[in-house]
């Protein structure tokens, strides 16, 4: 571990642009009635517990 290195909570705030009709972003979206963060372009979904495990 490297000194001084800690572990906290971080805050995100959602965004998207499309360019080029590409949308890029971290949008907020409900699948089967929970709500997660899906990253674009490269759809990878971010679930409660907010732990840092992705679905791609």
């Amino acid at each position: 571990m490297l000194p001084g290195l800690r572990f906290d909570d971080i805050a995100i705030r959602p965004f998207k642009h499309t360019f080029d009709g590409v949308l890029f972003g971290l949008v907020m979206e409900t699948f089967e009635g929970k709500v997660h963060a899906e990253f674009y372009p490269n759809n990878i979904g971010f679930y409660e517990p907010w732990d840092g495990s992705y679905d791609t």
